[in-house]
């Protein structure tokens, strides 16, 4: 299982540290660059 700690993830099992990629992240968000792209196309209509 999962033990979560501000950002970062320990699975216990494997005892891997998962950390959010903060170069997918649009600035000021908290979505992918992607989707922040696509929602503000979709906001121009």
């Amino acid at each position: 299982y999962l033990h979560i700690k501000r950002r970062r993830w320990l699975d216990k099992t494997t005892k891997d540290v998962i950390q959010r990629d903060w170069n997918l992240v649009a600035q000021g968000t908290r979505m992918t660059t992607e989707f922040a792209a696509f929602l503000k196309e979709i906001s121009q209509y």
